[in-house]
């Protein structure tokens, strides 16, 4: 049954509904008490967006509005017949379970005055609960997440008024506190103080602090620390500190202070949880190499014959096109040429042994190798003579020293593994961050050293450096935060190509001859070359152009970047507005791709895994069993002292928690409470 037929028939009895997450009685739309709605269309909108989803039923206390009395024991009617002489009514009702459910009632004074009774120790019994305001009951037709059987309307009248004599029943079975009482102290599973007993604890340990002579320094530090050890998160650590420094209007050393009162219970369930819906997969916008040589002439024809994913082949080779011509042509301006800096860095990620991203590259190098504008750095080479040369550097100065001895202006780093420039990235004493970060901007690039034969020296705008990187799917998260660090500057100036969805059928590998196709491009890139200086078709500014600027102005750099490179590919004389619209798409595409992998940065180990748990969690919106998680990350092999520590951080600082027992029929899920980019500042 979906969402929609679950709210259909409350939506006509006036009774209104929210979604609840499946397998689950929890609602997780933020604000759910404000937007639950008998509005149809937005019931219809809600159920095209979550399908097969449970719904629940939401109390409202306002006249013509709708309370819940739930019932977890059989025992509770017996009672209720036993100690007033009279028979529940008969009202719209719904079975949970064998012996339990909900009664539905309409709204009258004296329920509104009510309010909500928590069930629980307050209340004799403990097994039933009144729900009159922004609290909700799971609605019929909705799956039971521990039976797995459906939530049955048991009686179809209409939902009438409850009678003045059973509010009073459950207004009697309130278990008053005497004053003097020690107030019990309840614990959760995880044997913390829940959120609605937190304030209370704190202030009797504050008040007895105080009796112990300390000033509110000293009291604010143990508050703190006994939040932190027997409170669950988040925690209102402003709250906290306001306390410690009002105690203090008591005076020192006092008599004993007596803090037993109850404070307003904010129920569990009213933490406001984040939207986690998953970005859209991203897809790579292949019409924008429509007509290029380098598709026609060469992916096109290889994609026809192997299990290729085209724009793993077509990127890599614009990247060396780009790489070629980078310090060879200019782009016309009002004030003149401009020096164009073709640099494009890559990380290309996709499923091991299933998607062929070495051999795409590999591709791509042989077929500019044809081109005769492209070859591999070797022992023996004494000139580059104007081609790309390909290295796989281990340090900046290795690289520049190998330039500067080539007289090669066009280099193109590639590590067939991530890993590989992760591990020479993570050395210590290793500058190659900084040394990616001058190369991506052309920028001086040098080492200025007593020692000649260790010294080398590139100015600026003279040469391109562009990066070409291959991983895993499962491997770039972790890859990644160790190499872009801590605000490194790394995390703008790559992209990421990301796997389609679905793979391409494996095949054999089938020989293509791209001869023909590479002598074509050449003489594209000669007409470039020689042409020298590239402008705009159009001087008014593109408004895709316009709109990445907003975003970031590497973005918008990027797409000039892809622009020329199109332009030259076609073999046009300036850059047009499709070559624009083409540019702009890829780069959304890569915009779409960082949304979808969500790359952060981290310092250490215990970070990157947090920032791994993190992003599992909002990839599954937010919320997973704990077995699962643990799965998915792979937990025993971090080891488990990494692994709790990590995982307990997260917990104690109020990013996630833990809902259910673990007993049998209640499986532990985890919850994230707070996304990463809330929190990036």
């Amino acid at each position: 049954m979906g969402f929609k037929e679950i709210a259909l028939p409350l939506a006509a009895m006036g009774v209104p509904t929210t979604p609840v997450l499946l397998n689950s009685k929890r609602a997780f739309l933020p604000g759910w008490q404000q937007s639950a709605t008998t509005n149809i269309e937005q019931i219809a909108a809600w159920d095209a967006a979550y399908p097969n989803h449970n719904g629940a039923a939401v109390a409202r206390a306002e006249e013509g509005g709708v309370w819940f009395l739930e019932v977890d024991s059989p025992e509770v009617l017996k009672r209720i017949q036993a100690e007033t002489g009279k028979d529940v009514p008969d009202t719209y009702r719904v079975r949970s379970r064998p012996g339990r459910g909900h009664f539905y009632w309409r709204q009258t004074p004296a329920s509104i005055a009510m309010g909500n009774i928590a069930q629980g120790p307050n209340i004799k019994g403990g097994d039933w609960s009144a729900r009159v305001h922004n609290e909700y009951v799971v609605a019929a037709g909705s799956i039971h997440p521990h039976s797995q059987l459906p939530y049955v309307a048991l009686r179809q009248e209409p939902i009438v008024p409850a009678p003045d004599w059973l509010i009073e029943w459950c207004l009697a079975q309130k278990i008053t506190q005497q004053p003097n009482q020690p107030k019990t102290l309840e614990r959760d599973a995880h044997g913390l103080v829940p959120h609605g007993q937190i304030h209370g604890y704190l202030l009797t340990e504050a008040g007895r602090l105080r009796n112990l002579g300390l000033g509110e320094e000293a009291i604010r530090v143990g508050l703190h620390e006994l939040a932190e050890k027997n409170c669950a998160p988040p925690i209102d650590w402003s709250k906290v500190d306001t306390m410690a420094k009002s105690i203090c209007n008591f005076p020192a050393g006092a008599p004993p202070i007596i803090f037993n009162q109850t404070p307003d219970a904010v129920p569990a369930q009213e933490v406001e949880i984040p939207d986690f819906n998953q970005e859209p997969y991203p897809k790579f916008p292949h019409w924008v190499m429509d007509g290029t040589s380098l598709y026609e002439k060469f992916v096109k024809p290889v994609c026809a014959v192997n299990s290729r994913i085209d724009y793993f082949m077509w990127i890599p080779a614009m990247q060396i096109l780009l790489n070629y011509i980078g310090p060879k042509v200019k782009i016309k301006t009002g004030f003149g040429p401009r020096h164009f800096k073709g640099s494009i860095y890559t990380v290309i990620v996709g499923r091991k042994g299933k998607t062929n991203k070495s051999s795409s590259v590999g591709d791509a190098m042989n077929y500019f190798n044809y081109c005769g504008v492209l070859s591999h750095a070797s022992r023996d080479m004494k000139n580059a003579e104007g081609r790309v040369i390909t290295w796989t550097a281990g340090s900046p100065e290795g690289l520049g020293l190998s330039m500067q001895k080539l007289n090669c202006k066009n280099a193109i780093l590639f590590y067939d593994e991530l890993s590989q420039l992760v591990s020479k990235a993570s050395i210590d004493s290793s500058t190659l961050n900084s040394g990616l970060l001058t190369m991506y901007e052309s920028g001086k690039f040098e080492n200025s050293v007593k020692s000649t034969k260790e010294t080398f020296s590139l100015d600026p705008d003279t040469y391109c450096t562009s990066v070409i990187a291959c991983t895993t799917n499962k491997k770039f998260s972790e890859l990644w935060s160790k190499l872009a660090g801590t605000d490194t500057g790394l995390d703008d100036r790559f992209m990421f190509l990301y796997q389609p969805d679905p793979l391409p059928e494996p095949r054999l590998q089938t020989f293509v001859n791209f001869t023909e196709g590479a002598l074509f491009t050449k003489k594209l890139i000669d007409k470039a070359v020689n042409q020298g200086e590239f402008g705009f078709d159009n001087d008014t500014p593109h408004p895709g152009l316009l709109k990445l600027v907003a975003i970031e102005n590497r973005y918008a750099n990027r797409a000039e970047k892809w622009a020329l490179a199109l332009a030259v590919d076609l073999g046009l004389d300036a850059i047009d507005d499709d070559c624009i619209d083409r540019a702009v798409a890829i780069v959304e595409y890569e915009i779409a791709v960082k949304k979808y992998l969500k790359s952060y940065e981290a310092t250490t180990r215990e970070g990157q895994l947090q920032q791994e748990i993190r992003r599992v969690l909002e990839q599954n919106k937010g919320r997973m069993l704990k077995r699962a998680l643990y799965r998915a990350l792979n937990a025993d092999r971090h080891g488990t002292s990494l692994w709790t520590q990590a995982y307990v951080g997260l917990i104690k600082a109020g990013i996630i928690r833990e809902e259910g027992t673990g007993a049998k029929g209640d499986p532990i899920y985890v919850q994230l409470l707070v996304k990463r980019d809330e929190d990036d500042d």
